[in-house]
């Protein structure tokens, strides 16, 4: 194959994967999801014990990652079949079945799958004992570890915390981890099916900051909303 072969057939590869990347940004568009309600969740979170705020978030979490799922699933087009699958009988009707059945259709990264399930049994634990144990008990606390996300030395190594004026230290917080785990949950359950479904690599998928589905970009202003409401206190 000569130089001008070669250019061409690699210039038609690109376009193909292009126009794919453009298919699955559209999928991405086309979801019907908001979290642009998660920072006042987490607003009324601070004024509650830790049993509330675990267990409210558990909710949260669960209808979210519910209603990710049934976006991407087909024929689920009445009340009666979302029951079939959602159900008290169905397949998919608790929170475990939901994350697992992602997690082997590669909608959710190992790392995340890992922390919801952390945060299952951390959930677990406040529900059977409500008020009676608390994240300082050694149990829990290594459940806590599982989940930490590490944000105070995220943004503490940023360009926005080099200057030291921002206090990031309420980021390790129980309300930290947890408002992390939902963006990187709500975030692979929007991207990695469509970047699954149309072969093309999730990055590529939600690109950078100002570039990308614009359902992704106000997933990223609702979590830094979030991390404003945390940091505050």
């Amino acid at each position: 194959m000569d130089t001008k072969d070669e250019s061409l057939r690699n210039a038609i590869a690109k376009t193909i994967y292009d126009t794919q990347v453009e298919s699955a940004v559209a999928a991405v568009e086309a979801t019907r999801f908001s979290a642009s309600g998660m920072h006042e969740l987490f607003s009324r979170l601070l004024r509650e014990s830790e049993t509330a705020q675990i267990l409210i978030f558990y909710s949260y979490l669960d209808d979210r990652i519910q209603n990710l799922i049934t976006s991407s699933l087909f024929h689920l087009d009445s009340k009666r079949r979302i029951e079939n699958v959602f159900g008290i009988n169905g397949p998919l009707s608790t929170f475990s079945s939901r994350v697992l059945l992602a997690f082997h259709l590669g909608w959710l990264q190992p790392t995340t799958k890992q922390k919801l399930d952390a945060f299952r049994k951390l959930r677990n634990a406040f529900a059977h004992n409500a008020f009676r144990i608390s994240t300082k008990d050694k149990e829990i606390a290594a459940l806590l570890e599982m989940i930490s996300m590490g944000l105070k030395a995220m943004f503490e190594n940023s360009a926005i915390g080099k200057d030291g004026i921002y206090d990031f230290s309420r980021l390790d917080s129980l309300l930290g981890n947890l408002s992390y785990l939902a963006f990187t949950t709500f975030h692979d359950l929007l991207v990695l099916p469509a970047a699954r479904a149309f072969r093309v690599a999730p990055g590529d998928v939600s690109q950078n900051y100002d570039k990308g589905p614009k359902i992704v970009q106000e997933l990223r202003l609702s979590f830094a909303d979030t991390i404003l409401v945390v940091m505050k206190g």
